[in-house]
């Protein structure tokens, strides 16, 4: 995580009591510092690799509020608007169209 150590430095408290899903979320590495630094109703983590989602697993009993989640950027098991911020930290690059996961 050491590259994300000082992502907070500019976060205030945007992300105070708000749901978030990080998408793409490979070892959680994002989610785990943002819920670590600040107060978030939840963060779930989207993953499409079910192996990198288990890889989360060891981080159950220390972020509660986290939840595990496989699924697929283009066919969100979320209903619309379930979120107040979308993280996406090293992941649009892997869309075959960048565009379209975006409008998403």
């Amino acid at each position: 995580m050491g590259r994300y150590a000082s992502v907070d430095s500019g976060l205030g408290n945007s992300f105070e009591d708000k749901q978030i899903v990080e998408i793409g979320a490979g070892k959680a590495s994002m989610g785990i510092v943002i819920v670590g630094k600040v107060v978030t109703s939840s963060v779930v983590r989207l993953e499409l690799v079910l192996r990198r989602l288990r890889t989360a697993l060891i981080w159950r009993e220390h972020v509660p509020n986290m939840q595990l989640v496989c699924g697929n950027v283009f066919s969100l098991p979320f209903q619309h608007k379930s979120f107040d911020f979308i993280i996406a930290n090293s992941f649009l690059h892997h869309l075959p169209s960048i565009r379209e996961g975006l409008l998403k």
